[in-house]
């Protein structure tokens, strides 16, 4: 019974990590260097807590319940991989970006599937460029890199791993929508409020949004054209965007208990009907 109890509240577990909070966003303050949630509905900002680091050029991604964010250091050429605690918004270094033969100098998105977070980065000196997509292991060892063809500015993924990401194209004032592997264009929308720089992409349920300048953008992910722009009641310089994964209801937590003892006591019954055969 015991058994059965741990296994249903690991599958509880799972559903805790990978659901998303109706309408919350993480994101980082890279001017006062906080964590911060951010409410899609209201643009509300609320102040979770000081990194305790200094971070310029940063993106977020949720991984088995635990946030996770790149950041690059221009003037060092270098990229860290962070985690980060969402109650005291603590980051804690993990690691230096760097494949197997070289270092990373600048990394500018991160994602997560099931079981690995997914990165953007070159290895380049001196290039914004980031157009090379490949796993990243919690120790900031980056696996073998596919060439997505672009820059990417914003990397994510929906439910069903399809990744999607953005390239910021400031000098013809446009943001551009791809999907891959292979990279295909989904279409694009013009900058806003003369900035068009988005600098991180996250799903919300099927929902995709962006951050930038201007707030939280909604963002159609059949053809990248914005749909809405949530202003931001906080001012920072916000950079990363990942959603909230969502507490779990108590009403299922109660019905996968409840299983998890039925189960437990079918095996028991089961167990002892055999026993009793074994006998006869």
């Amino acid at each position: 019974m015991r058994n059965a109890v741990v296994k249903q509240l690991g599958i509880l577990a799972f559903f805790l990590s990978s659901t998303a909070h109706a309408g919350l966003f993480y994101s980082i303050d890279t001017a006062s260097d906080d964590l911060v949630s951010i409410d899609s509905s209201s643009g509300h900002v609320t102040m979770i807590g000081s990194l305790g680091v200094d971070l310029f050029d940063t993106d977020l991604a949720m991984l088995e319940g635990n946030l996770y964010a790149v950041d690059t250091s221009l003037v060092r050429q270098t990229a860290n991989l962070y985690r980060i605690n969402t109650t005291s918004g603590n980051a804690a270094l993990l690691g230096q970006l760097a494949t197997a033969t070289e270092g990373v100098t600048h990394a500018e998105g991160l994602a997560a599937t099931a079981s690995s977070l997914i990165v953007s980065y070159t290895t380049t000196p001196n290039s914004p460029t980031s157009n090379l997509v490949a796993a990243l292991s919690l120790t900031g060892l980056v696996g073998s890199g596919t060439d997505a063809g672009v820059d990417i500015d914003g990397l994510t993924a929906d439910n069903i791993e399809q990744f999607l990401f953005l390239d910021s194209k400031d000098s013809a004032n446009r943001v551009d929508l791809y999907s891959g592997f292979p990279v295909s264009t989904i279409g694009s929308h013009t900058g806003v409020s003369g900035s068009n720089f988005s600098n991180d992409a996250a799903f919300l349920g099927n929902e995709l949004f962006a951050i930038s300048d201007p707030g939280l953008l909604h963002l159609d992910r059949t053809d990248g054209s914005l749909l809405s722009i949530t202003a931001l009641d906080r001012a920072g310089n916000y950079t990363g965007l990942v959603a909230v994964p969502a507490p779990m209801p108590l009403f299922l937590i109660l019905g996968g208990l409840a299983a998890a003892t039925m189960f437990g006591r079918s095996r028991s019954r089961s167990k002892s009907s055999l026993t009793q055969n074994e006998d006869a």
